[in-house]
């Protein structure tokens, strides 16, 4: 009940484990992000929606490059 309120320390968790998972073979790495409503930035959903995906595959290039 608390997933909300705990979101970015569980999607950090998810993503570290991926990244320590990232040389073990035959296991799948996940590229995930985030974002949020901001009322004062958002016009349309699509915008927070475009920040979660920038974020995913900014991830993803961090994990191509090994960091």
């Amino acid at each position: 009940g608390k997933d909300y309120e705990m979101r970015q320390g569980l999607m950090d968790q998810l993503l570290v484990t991926s990244f320590r998972t990232k040389s073990a073979k035959g296991h799948p790495l996940v590229s995930c992000g985030i974002s949020e409503f901001e009322p004062n930035r958002d016009k349309t959903l699509s915008q927070v929606f475009e920040r979660a995906d920038n974020a995913m595959y900014q991830q993803k290039t961090r994990l191509k490059a090994g960091r």
